[in-house]
């Protein structure tokens, strides 16, 4: 008997060390209520474990880590991704952390390691991605050996690291012809040479020539005649985008000032001249009666705009790589969702698209397998860039006019799964930033074919993770065409099989089931591991499943799954068979009924037998 028990004890051990294991993660993150941009999913109460700089859990169930924070009751979002911004300062970097930004995308003219060599010193703690800017080797008139050295540089310096180019084209240049330059990289264009008039003429001939490249416009602020119309422009098309900066005032009236409000604003307010420069406020404005438009000031039915817009990415506003830092340089990112949280209002639809606007949009614009692709989403295998906000604490200090006021609102600033932001400070002792050169995808993707009984194969994506194959439920209730719905982190197959992100008890009909391995989310997509596939199907598809084959065979209650619903389609099925077993079943149990009723109850029958008696 002893030696049973000393068997159970250390059996017993090995499955709590089995358990410790298995939740022991570098990084947890408590109790979150958790979106996701890039999937558009919100899990309630979810845990977040991080392992080596990447997410590589999501679950609503316990789980351990050598450093834990409590995020009840806050929001964690991915990191912000600022659209442009060319400040090499360490001060204004630190001060955009706390406004979110963990990346931000800049320019330089030079080979990529002189670049490196000259910036080195410069280094801060948000992670850089570079564009080419090949302005100065740019001409309208290249003969043939000219342009073939001008495709040639463009190329090496991609090559060498650089994610995108950036060129300033003048009014009466030519559009440039980079149909050999491949076109994931996209365009940056500034167009601070032109009038507000001719921008979208000379865009418009651009994007029609070379139509599968992404567009960028810079600093859109600075065309307040025509921004509009830009915004317009861009929602009509899928591959032209725009930035912009804070919104605060919108002019000023420089006579009308107190002297002393008038000389804090001096050298600080930039303002938007008629002839489409800009000049910072000096005391030859003093006396002007005319309103003056100021830099990162519009409208609100422009703000409004670009709030719905799905070519809108958020910019830091300093772009004249001063040392100075004045409150619009670093409000940006939390300013805008300032702008959006309506905290009495269930729809959060605006603020999930700030959300959206300010992390998958700037990633997106350099396409599917960029730098960014494991930036920008919470999921398993992403790069764990998170904030962790206190909704309760959102301020938008975006004016261009006061002091330096950081927004409020980010508790925690995560980047690449190492806390370098916390109660109000910046860890000094986090890693500097990184050029985000190399790709480095979490998983590969395979086709894996998949067949039934009398229909013939097809060939879906799997992805590879944790050495197992992924398949979205989306593609596999749309290949058994049964209807499938998400609700948050759970999802339904054919409505009877419930299932939830992170967790491996779901529910098979009114029965409870386990399995192996919990759903996860992947490239915005729920995904199951395809070995489950038996278990989740059980008792209406048969599966057999091997490294590149998925096959169903249809069981007995395959048909009570819901079939997937058309746009003009009721999903009801009705058959005269049916119908009649239906109406038969019912006057069966009705006659039950009525039978049961006047039968005779033996015990009271007894009872009067006894008292006779």
């Amino acid at each position: 008997m002893k030696k049973i028990i000393i068997l159970i004890c250390a059996l017993l051990l090995c499955v709590n060390i089995n358990v410790y294991a298995e939740n022991n993660y570098d990084l947890v993150i408590t109790n979150a209520n958790v979106y996701d941009p890039n999937s558009d999913t919100l899990l309630n109460r979810f845990n977040i474990g991080i392992n080596s700089g990447k997410i590589s859990i999501l679950t609503n169930r316990p789980i351990e880590g050598t450093s834990t924070i409590d995020a009840t009751d806050k929001l964690v979002i991915p990191s912000f991704i600022d659209g442009y911004q060319t400040t090499q300062n360490e001060n204004v970097d630190i001060e955009r952390i706390k406004d979110g930004v963990t990346a931000s995308v800049y320019s330089s003219k030079l080979p990529f390691d002189e670049y490196l060599l000259k910036e080195e010193n410069h280094l801060s703690y948000v992670n850089r991605i570079m564009l080419y800017d090949f302005t100065d080797l740019y001409k309208s008139n290249f003969n043939k050996n000219e342009e073939s050295e001008f495709e040639n540089n463009i190329l090496a310096r991609l090559n060498e690291g650089y994610a995108g180019l950036f060129f300033t084209p003048k009014e009466d240049a030519k559009q440039p012809n980079l149909e050999n330059i491949p076109d994931k990289y996209p365009l940056y264009l500034d167009f601070y040479n032109f009038k507000d008039e001719n921008i979208i003429p000379w865009l418009d001939k651009l994007v029609k020539k070379d139509n599968k490249r992404n567009y960028y416009i810079i600093s859109t602020n600075y065309h307040f005649m025509s921004i509009d119309n830009l915004i317009g422009y861009a929602d009509t098309t899928n591959n032209v985008f725009f930035g912009t900066f804070p919104f605060s005032y919108v002019n000023i009236q420089p006579s009308q000032l107190p002297d002393e409000k008038f000389n804090k604003l001096l050298g600080k307010l930039i303002i938007n001249l008629n002839n489409g420069n800009v000049n910072r406020l000096n005391n030859d404005y003093k006396l002007m009666n005319d309103p003056l438009s100021v830099i990162g000031v519009i409208g609100q039915n422009i703000v409004d705009k670009m709030l719905i817009s799905d070519n809108f990415v958020s910019e830091s506003f300093n772009h004249f790589n001063t040392q100075k830092i004045i409150t619009s340089d670093i409000n940006t990112f939390m300013g805008r969702l300032f702008l959006t949280y309506e905290p009495n209002n269930l729809d959060l639809t605006k603020f999930h698209r700030s959300i959206y606007g300010q992390t998958v949009l700037p990633k997106n614009i350099f396409g599917l397998e960029s730098v960014l692709s494991n930036k920008a989403k919470i999921e398993t295998g992403a790069d764990a860039d998170l904030l962790i906000i206190n909704l309760d604490n959102l301020t938008p200090y975006s004016s261009m006019t006061e002091e330096i006021v950081p927004s409020t609102g980010i508790d925690y600033v995560v980047r690449n799964g190492v806390v370098i932001y916390s109660d109000g400070k910046v860890n000094a002792q986090a890693p500097s930033s990184a050029y985000l050169t190399n790709l480095e995808n979490s998983f590969q993707t395979k086709q894996t074919s998949i067949s039934t009984k009398g229909k013939s194969k097809e060939s879906l994506s799997t992805i590879i993770y944790n050495n197992s194959n992924y398949i979205a439920a989306k593609d596999i209730a749309d290949y058994l065409k049964v209807k499938y719905e998400k609700d948050g982190g759970k999802f339904y197959i054919g409505g009877i099989i419930k299932m939830e992100i992170g967790n491996t008890d779901f529910a098979i009909g009114t029965n409870k089931a386990s399995l192996d391995y919990s759903p996860i989310i992947i490239n915005g997509e729920f995904s199951v591991n395809t070995k489950d596939l038996p278990n989740m199907f059980k008792g209406y598809y048969s599966v057999n499943v091997d490294d590149s084959n998925i096959n169903f065979t249809k069981d007995k209650l395959a048909k009570l799954l819901d079939k997937e619903i058309g746009k003009n389609s009721v999903n009801v099925e009705i058959k005269t068979n049916s119908i009649l077993f239906s109406y038969g079943l019912s006057i069966i149990l009705i006659l039950l009924f009525f039978v049961s009723l006047n039968k005779p109850n033996k015990r009271v029958i007894k009872e009067k037998k006894d008292e006779r008696f």
